[in-house]
């Protein structure tokens, strides 16, 4: 309302307002806004409430509001509205209590706005809940004065008890919905009763019943079972009874029972209510009571230690309860709840009205373990309604599990090889168990498997195996095996086999000491057997011979020598070598002279200084006493050289010439230090004048600038101005050549500022150096320069001292190099690669015959039943691989006389020749094998009609040869599934009991269905069990003959299938037919029936036989010797049945009786009972009373039965006055179908039964009918059963189609039953690929027309799931079963299977195997390893499908894929990776496979790693002291596997080295002894990459080489000791001593890398006799020395006597030996004594003509001494330390040494200018000297 105002009030009028309203009121609100300034206006708001609303009466309501401003009213505004409320009118009103059987009906009116007809509605409710629809009668739309409205009407014609309660009518206004207020209506009757109650065993039951009546009860009472339940007379009885009035003045009665303590065995008990008033009887219906209790108790059982083992509980159901495990201490203490082990609850029908909740605990026990208790717990939970429970809880027993298994194996951790080890096995008992051993998983095999008692509760097993190998290391394992209860798991135990110390044998002239002494020997040859682990040893040399290397002591630990010679590599010692003296020493030395520019050897200068050294060095040798003496010589020949730089080198300013010498007599006298000495002091102490030296020696020529030719002695490296035959020299005066010439060259004294040596000890053929000495090369070696090289594989070489080696006869060869007889050379083999597998020796190298070869099979595969197996070689052609043997079957649970299919899948090299099948380790079978693509084979074979006896472990293997081991297969343990039943016919009397049992094998992971048929109907019922066995019971109590019949058990397996027992026949003697007494009128004509099971029949009357043997006695126009009593009587095997009957006969009572007559199935029959007075007639049918379809007069009565479906026996009693007659039972021979045939379905290549059964006596034929053609088919067997007069027709068929079976009887009738359609019934489940971790779901097709009930789906023979809710299809033959996988892993590849059962018949209907194969990668992409610079490929395969395609993505580089290889349903890629940089060391690689755009699978990210080829580098430098060790590292990457190393030296194979690894570098260290140069190989075999690769290095040796001298000196002779050195630079001082007193060597030469000091003896004396010792200190600070030990001989030397003439044929004459002396005219005899002449003489006169010849002689000496001094002019090399020595790995010492010459920086002095270019030095040098020339 819009009003221009500042203040005022609102009031409303209308409606039912008396007066107006402006405040709130209890029925009103009245709210009023702000007043908005801008606008004017204000809002007010008027609230009607609800109880108004209801006051309103239909139609327009107007509501006024009105503005008043000073007590004036201004303005008003006026709102219209309908108020619709639906009314209900009740007819007849009188009274809402009804009673039942009236009538009653109710109006509902509403009011309604005009125009919404189409969408109102109206409906009704009672107690809030919907009624049916049909009750509403009608529902109209009249016009009122008031306007319209809606009406509805709700009738009910016939009032029950169930139509009581408080309605309610609804008024739907589009939506919006009005409820009219309640009216009750009550019927007398029960309100509430539940028609269920259920009760946990020993609980309490509480129920109650809700009744209405007009007045209160006068009485309630409760009845179990019909009989009253008095709570006085039972105390568990409590009864509470309470009355209300409801609305409408009826009372509600309520009555609740309070049961205690309801047992089991009140299952299906009824309960019901009746209560009476004054004028009202109630009885309610029954309500059933369903006592819930334990189904199934946990079993004390016996568990297998370390196997999973399952126990059940169940509980029966609905509802379903909680399940809790608990586990207890004792039987009897209280239980704890577990979680651990529990699967989820499972829902069972082991009958069709029972549902059972079952509960699984798994259990395992370890060795230790001790007997565990078990109970499970159910908690149900309460409700209410038609079924009531209140809940509660049930408790199991508590179950003892006793463990039984191996509890402890025990046996050696370390062994010795070939000792004996002894395990122990220690098993529970009971039972007995026997025992079953495993060497590494495999089984070994036992001579007998019984164990020893121990105890009552232990048994043990002692396993012994002699003669314990290396191989035999791993671990040992039992396990006990029980007949009942199977294996148990293993226990192992590991055991490490090592070697026993290897006894050495002493060196040849050589001898061991050891730690123990056990090991000392002298001996050469290995002496007997012992055994340590421990050793130490000590080696040492006789006289005369000299250890190989510098190592004297041997260590063994654990079986292995640390130490081994490279020399003798089998657990050897290092040799004593025997050493013999030089042939011949030479000493190199070097003279450095400084100039005063940079020194040329080519210029003219230096062509001048070379050409007169020769001639100069000539002048020392009188200062030389080795020269002197004649042991040592001047070699002139040295300076005849083409190449000046031979004997000529220059540093700096220094020009450096070389002269040679030569020690060749005496040799064993080492004179090298005595010379360098000589010389050096020579060579500084004397001025080297070129031009006088020439001049002197006249070799100026004429020209006086050039040398004569006969004086160059090296003319070739002379310039040709120097040769004065040359034309091309210049002339010039002498005065010009004199002054230059007279120069010299030289700035200074011209003496020599350094000296250095080198030398060099030759020895004789088939010696080499050793120290100072020569040794001599042992046998398997041969002399080669200066070393013993091994004779190479292929030769041998069995004397010393040799230089060559002898070939081993053709066809035969060396295992190695260095072989010493020619018995070695046997015949040898290249070992082959091992496929699956690889070996040690490698694949390519060189194995002896009967030689050990170690094969290590891939994961998965075996050789000889082993993955680490050591094997020998007996041919060439042997070629040893690895293989994998499966055995494997569709399902490891097989039934009873089916087939069990064995499959054994190979993969090898080769095809085997055969192969073989075992059961419990004992061969069954032998088949040959079916070749398959990829190396792989099968063999298959059957066991048909399989028995229990086939239950048990299988395996195969796989046989190549006669005389080859088999390859064992894994095992597969088969259960078979068997049922065991009594089928023995018996007979027993009518009225006894009986009971059936049957026994079902059960898997452990499955269940069975137990069920039982009588003459093929389902009899009794079903159990379904998980424990095993299954027992199986149905109990006949009170038989009688009806229960005759075939019985049979049948087992049905869960997704396996079903086995059926061979029937037993139950025979019951009885009657089928039994006599009944009757009152007959005279006249009157019956027949008495007697019918038994079995036995021939006598009828007696008052005990007097009578003819008849029929079962029927037939009477007519009886009188009065009718009377008395009939006795009907049937024997059978000495046993008596009998049946009497009393028969009167009168005047009065019934004269017409019901006759028998026959009737088709569901017919009605009409009886007629007549009597000849007034009577009153009661019928009865089988002993029951019946009253419907009676009429009867005074004298007859008829009955009219209901449709009859039994055999029935039919009599009148008819009541006269206080008489009472019994009329003949009339038979009722009821003809029809008691079993018709069912629509079955027909599995593939399968056969069906059909059941045809009918009733009826008179039966001429019963056969079956294929309606198709309506031609009769054969059946397989008709059998009529005398239990209820029934034949049964039995046909089984392969053929599909419609059948049905038809009877003929006497009386004519022909029946035909409903007829059954065969149908194919086909389960399908089709092969699926999937993707690693993608979801599949497969399906399982069910065709036919039988719907199938359940669905198993098994996995590789497992059951795994059981699908009962089967999808099928509206209007088809077809139903679908799924499983869905989701996040497929590898484990879910395999066979599936799906099983279709149909549980009305327990059919089992299975489809093929299907596999589940994985679509992308078959073999995972993986990490690859390759060397760099080979083909690197990576290789995969994936599952084949059209239109596959894969690629590869790098991190580096690409690849190349061909195409694809194809093996079967597998296609294998190879791709070739290119383009990679030569850094590159890792490349992250994946790859895709794609089927189409939808399905791309890609790989998980590996790795392409690339090593490097090994280094091998010598520790800080290549040279090393002798007597020291050299250190020597190989390093190779690796990834997965160390590579494994070989090392030699010189050639030489050793296994003295050490290896140690990081996550991708192995090393290998060799540390060696050095006495001499050395050549190292190591070879590596990559593990990851396969190949080899081979790595050289050398270490060049320094230090004393050793001390040479003579073996024994002469006294009064002079000596040479030479000292050889092999040193690393010319800063080598080289000191003498004898004893501990220095002594001055004679000379010290330097050549390359070499220095010989020669210490002179002069004239020794018996003073000189003891150890000289040489000591070298080089310029790393280290020393090295050598002795020598002088001793004198007892021989004389031929004495030099001057003009005598004596016999010089032997320069040596024996102690005591005499010598003549012609001296002048006179001839004088001299003895030696002791290595001295008893006589001295020194000079002898002579003639003339001596004395001339002596003049020339001594002109010639000087001549000679001349000339050699003029050429002892060459360049020296000393051998130098340098960082930058040549680093590219040379292979031989030779090689090294000759990089090392020809490497321009290790040329180096100390005093040398640093960074002098060579090439710029010899030009300024020859350009200054022209400019000098020229001037």
């Amino acid at each position: 309302m819009k009003l221009a105002m500042t203040s005022g009030a609102v009031k409303w009028k209308g409606g039912d307002i008396s007066g107006d309203v402006s405040a709130t009121t209890s029925e009103y609100t009245l709210t009023s806004g702000d007043y908005d300034t801008a606008l004017l206006t204000q809002v007010d708001t008027f609230v009607i409430s609800t109880a108004v609303l209801a006051r309103l009466s239909g139609g327009s309501q107007v509501f006024t509001c009105v503005l008043t401003v000073d007590a004036s009213d201004i303005g008003s505004d006026t709102h219209s509205m309908t108020v619709i409320s639906p009314v209900i009118q009740l007819n007849p009103s009188e009274s809402s209590g009804k009673a039942t059987g009236d009538s009653f009906a109710l109006t509902c009116e509403a009011t309604y706005v005009a125009g919404v007809e189409s969408i109102i509605s109206t409906f009704w409710t009672k107690d809030d809940g919907n009624v049916n629809p049909t009750l509403t009668t009608e529902t109209t739309y009249p016009t009122y004065s008031g306007g319209k409205r809606v009406k509805s009407t709700l009738a009910v014609s016939y009032m029950q008890s169930t139509y009581s309660g408080e309605y309610k009518c609804g008024v739907n206004y589009g939506g919006d919905i009005i409820y009219s207020t309640a009216t009750t209506i009550s019927v007398a009757g029960v309100l509430y009763f539940p028609t269920h109650a259920l009760v946990v065993n020993g609980q309490a039951l509480t129920i109650s019943i809700v009744t209405v009546t007009d007045t209160s009860a006068i009485s309630v009472a409760w009845f179990k079972d019909d009989v009253d339940m008095v709570p006085t007379a039972n105390a568990a009885y409590t009864i509470t009874t309470t009355d209300t009035t409801a609305v409408d003045s009826s009372k509600i009665t309520t009555s609740t029972l309070v049961w205690t303590g309801v047992a089991a065995t009140n299952q299906d008990t009824t309960l019901h209510v009746e209560l009476s008033s004054d004028a009202l009887f109630l009885k309610s219906a029954d309500s059933l009571v369903n006592v819930l209790e334990v189904y199934t108790q946990p079993q004390d059982y016996k568990i297998l230690r370390g196997i999973d083992t399952y126990i059940y509980c169940s509980f029966e159901g609905p509802p379903q309860p909680s399940i809790t495990w608990q586990s207890h201490n004792s039987l009897t203490s209280t239980g704890t709840d577990v979680t651990n082990g529990v699967t989820q609850i499972t829902a069972l029908e082991p009958t069709t009205s029972l549902t059972v909740y079952q509960s699984r605990l798994t259990v395992n026990a370890d060795t230790s373990a001790s007997p565990s208790y078990w109970s499970c717990k159910a908690t149900y939970p309460s409700y209410s309604g038609k079924y009531i429970f209140t809940g509660g809880e049930l408790n199991t027993n508590v179950a003892c599990l006793t463990p039984i298994g191996v509890t402890a194996v025990s046996g050696p951790t370390t062994l010795t090889v070939g000792a004996t080890a002894t395990f122990t096995a220690k098993a529970d008992n009971p039972p007995e168990p026997q025992f079953g051993w495993k060497f590494n998983g495999y089984e070994v095999t036992l001579g007998n498997t019984a164990g020893t008692q121990l105890s009552s509760t232990e048994y043990e097993y002692v396993y012994t195996k002699p003669s314990m190998s290396v191989t035999d290391s791993g671990a040992y394992g039992a396990l006990a095996v029980y007949s009942d209860y199977g294996k148990s798991s293993l226990v192992t135990v590991n055991t490490n086999v090592v070697n026993a110390c290897a006894r050495l044998a002493a060196p040849d002239n050589g001898e061991l000491v050891c730690d123990p002494t056990s090991f000392s020997t002298s001996s050469t040859v290995i002496g007997s057997s012992v055994t340590e682990t421990m050793v130490t040893c000590t080696v040492s040399c006789n006289s005369g011979y000299m250890l190989q290397t510098s190592q004297t002591t041997f260590t063994c630990t654990d079986g292995t020598w640390e130490q081994n010679s490279v020399v003798n590599p089998f657990n050897g010692v290092n040799k004593c070598l025997r050493v013999v003296v030089p042939k011949s020493i030479t000493l190199t030395f070097s003279v450095g002279y400084e100039l005063p520019w940079l020194a040329s050897c080519t210029d003219y200068y230096g062509d001048y200084l070379r050409l007169a050294f020769p001639y100069h060095v000539a002048n020392a040798a009188s200062s030389l006493t080795c020269l002197s003496d004649g042991d040592c010589s001047l070699d002139d020949n040295y300076f005849a050289y083409d190449n000046a730089y031979d004997a000529c080198y220059t540093t700096g300013n220094f020009i450096w010439l070389k002269v040679k010498y030569q020690q060749t007599g005496n040799t064993g006298t080492d004179r090298r230090l005595e010379l360098f000495t000589e010389f050096s002091e020579w060579a500084q102490s004397t001025t080297f004048a070129p031009y006088t030296v020439m001049d002197t020696a006249a070799c100026v020529g004429a020209c006086a600038c050039c040398i004569e030719d006969s004086c160059l002695k090296a003319p070739t490296t002379i310039m040709a101005r120097l040769k004065c035959s040359s034309n091309k020299r210049r002339r010039r005066a002498a005065e010009d050549d004199f002054p230059t010439l007279s120069f010299d060259a030289f700035a200074g004294t011209g003496n020599a500022s350094h000296v250095s040596r080198s030398d060099e000890i030759r020895c004789g053929a088939g010696s080499v150096p050793l120290d100072n000495s020569c040794m001599v090369c042992v046998e398997g070696t041969y002399q080669s320069g200066d070393q013993c090289v091994s004779c190479p594989a292929g030769t041998y070489q069995d004397q010393t001292g040799t230089s060559t080696c002898s070939s081993c006869p053709e066809g035969t060869s060396t295992t190695s190099t260095g072989a010493t007889a020619p018995s070695l050379c046997i015949q040898v083999c290249q070992m082959e690669e091992v496929r699956y597998g690889v070996s040690d020796p490698p694949a390519g190298w060189i194995v002896k015959l009967g030689e050990p070869v170690t094969v290590r099979c891939n994961q998965g595969f075996q050789l000889g039943g082993q993955s680490i197996t050591v094997t020998q070689l007996k041919t060439c052609t042997d070629k040893p691989s690895c293989s994998r043997v499966q055995i494997s079957t569709t399902s490891l649970n097989v039934l009873e006389s089916s087939v069990l299919d064995l499959s054994c899948k190979i993969t090898a090299a080769s095809e085997p020749e055969l192969c073989l099948f075992y059961k419990d380790s004992r061969q069954i079978n032998a088949t040959e094998p079916l070749s398959l693509e990829g190396g792989k084979f099968s063999c298959e074979t059957s066991i048909t009609m399989v028995q229990g006896s086939d239950e048990g472990s299988y395996s195969c293997s796989a046989v190549w040869s006669d005389e080859a081991q088999p390859e064992p297969s894994n095992e597969i343990d088969i259960r078979v599934m068997g049922l065991t039943f009594d089928s023995t016919v018996t007979v027993y009397s009518e009225n006894s009991d009986h009971t059936f049992f049957c026994a079902a094998t059960v898997p452990s992971d499955s269940a069975v269905i137990i069920s039982w048929t009588r003459n093929g109907q389902p009899v009794g019922e079903r159990l379904t069990s998980t424990s095993n066995p299954a027992i199986g019971v149905l109990n006949l109590e009170t038989i009688t003959p009806k229960d005759q019949g075939d019985y049979q058990c049948r087992a049905t397996y869960l997704g396996i299938g079903t086995i059926v027992s061979d029937p037993a026949t139950l025979t019951v003697l009885g009657f089928l037919e039994a006599l009944t007494d009757m009152d007959l009128t005279k006249g009157n004509s019956v027949s008495l029936h007697c019918k038994p099971t079995m036995g021939e029949i006598t009828w007696s009357l008052n005990g007097s036989p009578l003819s008849s043997t029929s079962t029927s006695l037939i009477m007519e126009n009886v009188g009065q010797e009718n009377e008395g009593v009939y006795k009907c009587q049937a024997a059978h095997q000495g046993q008596t049945l009998s049946s009497s009957a009393k028969v009167t006969v009168s005047d009065t009572g019934i004269t017409q009786h019901p006759v028998d007559t026959t009737l088709q199935s569901g017919q009605q029959a009409t009886l007629t009972c007549a009597t000849n007075a007034d009577s009153s007639f009661k019928w009865f049918i089988n002993e029951k009373e019946i009253s419907a379809g009676v009429e009867s007069t005074s004298k007859q009565s008829i009955l009219v039965t209901s449709p009859l479906t039994l055999r029935s026996r039919v009599q009148c009693v008819v009541s006269s006055g206080d008489k009472k007659y019994l009329s003949k039972k009339a038979l009722v021979n009821l003809i029809g179908f008691k079993t018709m045939p069912k629509d079955s379905g027909l599995p593939v290549e399968g056969e069906v039964s059909l059941i045809c059964s009918v009733l009826g006596d008179g039966l001429k034929q019963l056969v079956w009918i294929r309606s198709s053609d309506s031609t009769e088919v054969p059946s397989r067997k008709t059998e009529r059963y005398n239990t209820g007069y029934a034949t049964t027709n039995v046909l089984t068929t392969r053929q599909e189609g419609t059948y049905f079976c038809k009877a003929t009887f006497e009386q004519g009738f022909i029946i035909e039953s409903e007829r059954a359609n065969i149908s194919p019934v086909r389960v399908d489940l089709s092969v699926e690929t999937v993707a690693l971790g993608d979801d599949i779901t497969l399906t399982c097709t069910v065709t036919g027309a039988i719907k199938a009930d359940l669905v198993f789906w098994t996995k590789d023979g497992e059951l795994m799931f059981n699908d009962k809710s089967i999808s099928h299809v509206p209007g088809s033959v077809t139903s679908y079963s799924y499983l869905t996988l989701n996040s497929v892993l590898t484990s879910d590849m395999g066979e599936y299977r799906c099983a279709a059962s149909i549980l009305s018949d327990l059919t089992v209907y299975g489809s093929e195997p299907a596999p589940l194969k994985l679509l992308g990668f078959i073999d995972v992409v993986s990490d690859i390893v390759v060397k760099r610079g080979q083909l690197t490929e990576v290789v995969f395969s994936v599952r084949h499908q059209d239109g596959v395609k894969v690629s590869c993505d790098l991190s580096q580089g690409a690849v190349q894929i061909s195409d694809g290889d194809h093996h079967g349903d597998a296609v294998k890629f190879r791709g070739e990776v290119i383009s990679v940089g030569e850094e590159v060391k890792e490349i992250q690689y994946s790859c895709s496979v794609s089927y189409g755009a939808d399905v791309v699978i890609k790989s998980d990210l590996a790795k392409i790693y690339i090593v490097d080829e090994p280094t091998l580098e010598v520790d800080s430098s290549r040279y090393v002291l002798i007597g020291e060790e050299a250190l020597l590292t190989l390093t190779a990457n690796y990834i997965t596997n160390v590579p494994a190393v070989h090392w030699k030296v010189n050639s030489l194979r050793t296994i003295q080295f050490s290896g140690s690894y990081t996550s991708s570098e192995y090393t290998s260290t060799l540390q060696w002894p050095v006495t001499q140069d050395i050549e190292v190989e190591a070879t590596v075999h990559y593990a990851d990459v396969g190949g080899y690769s081979v790595r050289r290095a050398v270490v060049l040796a320094y230090g004393v080489e050793g001390v040479t001298g003579p073996e024994k000196v002469h006294l009064g002779e002079s000596y040479n000791l030479t000292c050889s050195v092999a040193t690393i630079d010319e800063n080598t001082e080289i000191t003498w001593y004898r004893a501990d007193s220095p002594v001055l060597p004679h000379s010290t030469l330097y050549y390359d890398n070499k220095i010989s000091s020669v210490l002179y003896l002069p004239e020794v004396e018996a003073s000189d006799i003891g150890i000289y010792t040489c000591t070298a200190v080089f310029s790393d600070g280290k020393q090295s020395s050598g002795a020598f030990y002088v001793t004198q001989t007892n021989d004389c030397k031929l004495p030099s006597i001057e003009n005598a003439v004596m016999d010089s044929s032997s320069d040596i004459i024996s102690h005591l030996g005499e010598l003549k002396v012609n001296c002048g005219d006179e001839t004088i005899v001299i003895k030696c004594q002791h290595g001295s002449w008893d006589q001295t003489l020194v000079f002898c006169p002579a003639s003339q003509t001596s004395w001339n010849i002596i003049g020339i002689v001594v002109v010639a000496v000087l001549l000679v001494v001349g000339v050699g001094v003029f050429f002892f002019y060459k360049k020296q090399h000393t051998r130098a330390v340098s960082p930058s020595l040549p680093e590219s790995g040379a292979d031989s010492v030779e090689m090294y040494k000759r990089q090392w010459k020809d490497h321009s920086e290790v040329i180096n002095n100390p005093t040398a200018m640093e960074n002098v270019d060579l090439d710029t030095q010899n030009h300024q040098q020859l350009e200054r000297t022209m400019t000098q020339i020229s001037s």
